[in-house]
C-alpha cells in the first residue's frame, strides 16, 4: 500500500514540477503582465478585468483592424497562463 502511495506522490510532483518549469519558460519569453497591462502585485480579480476589457476591446468580431487578432489570441495566452499557474498552486496545495 505504501509502495503504491510513494509512486502516486512522485508522479504528481513530477507533473507539478514539469508544469513549473513550463509556466517559467513562458514567462522568460514573454512577459504576460505587460501583455495585459497589469502589476506583479495584480490581484486575481485585477487580472480577469484587465483581460475582460482587452478581451472585448480586440476581439476579432469587434475590431477588424490588422493585428487585432494576433493581439487577441496573446491576451488570451496571458490569461490562460496565469489561471494555470493558479490553479497548480491550488490543486498542490490542497493534496
Amino acid at each position: 500500500m505504501n509502495s503504491k502511495l510513494n509512486k502516486v506522490l512522485k508522479t504528481y510532483w513530477i507533473l507539478f514540477l514539469v508544469a513549473i518549469f513550463l509556466c517559467v519558460c513562458e514567462a522568460i519569453s514573454k512577459n504576460y503582465y505587460d501583455v495585459l497591462g497589469i502589476t506583479k502585485s495584480a490581484t486575481d480579480r485585477e487580472i480577469k478585468k484587465a483581460f475582460r476589457k482587452l478581451a472585448i476591446k480586440y476581439h476579432p468580431d469587434k475590431n477588424k483592424e490588422e493585428g487585432a487578432e494576433k493581439k487577441f489570441q496573446e491576451i488570451a495566452q496571458g490569461e490562460l497562463r496565469f489561471l494555470i499557474t493558479i490553479s497548480c498552486f491550488l490543486n498542490f496545495s490542497y493534496h
